[in-house]
């Protein structure tokens, strides 16, 4: 049984280096017949790419820390304010007693 396996394994992995060997020869071949000028611009932009993509995606998350950070320490502190005045039992139900709920409908209008 794991003779028959590793023949699979053996056989895929060379059926692979195989098409990749095909591809690898196409590709040099169409390299051949392109002119360097080309060739050079090509290699250029990938060499960009391959420098400015990797430098967006770490300023991303870099941003995206700080943003978290901030966020967090925006929360605590409302936390903590809203925590303050429980705790200090500065605020009384009976201070709330008093409030009357007045309808939009019923305000005056202002007048232009």
């Amino acid at each position: 049984m794991k003779n028959d396996r590793q023949q699979f394994v053996y056989s895929v992995l060379r059926q692979t280096w195989a098409e990749l060997r095909g591809l690898g020869r196409k590709a040099f071949g169409l390299l051949q017949k392109t002119p360097l000028p080309r060739v050079l611009v090509f290699m250029l932009g990938l060499a960009i790419l391959l420098t400015i993509v990797p430098l967006m995606l770490t300023l991303f998350v870099v941003f995206m820390l700080i943003k978290l950070l901030f966020l967090m320490i925006v929360m605590n502190g409302h936390r903590q304010s809203a925590d303050m005045p429980a705790r200090a039992s500065a605020w009384r139900s009976q201070d709330f007693e008093d409030v009357e709920v007045i309808e939009v409908s019923k305000l005056p209008e202002q007048r232009r």
